[in-house]
């Protein structure tokens, strides 16, 4: 999913998925430690932006679960 400010990506997708965001303004690679968001019990199977906020995503998961996330400003 991606915004004006935020590119988000599923990185794992088995078990407690999860996924990171990134600001569009950072260049090049990300590093391995760079944040991850979790709290899903099965893999994330979708994400979507706020059209109204750029600050949240939705994450929904194989667990039939949706959560809301507010980002910082900053990013993670």
């Amino acid at each position: 999913a991606v915004n004006s400010k935020f590119l988000a990506v599923v990185t794992e997708t088995s078990g407690g998925g999860s996924f990171l965001v990134v600001l569009l303004s950072e260049v090049g690679r990300i590093d391995a430690s760079h944040p991850r968001i979790t709290g899903h019990r099965g893999p994330v199977v979708d994400l979507k932006f706020n059209p109204f906020n750029e600050n949240e995503i939705a994450s929904c998961s194989d667990d039939g679960t949706v959560k809301i996330w507010h980002l910082p400003n900053d990013g993670l």
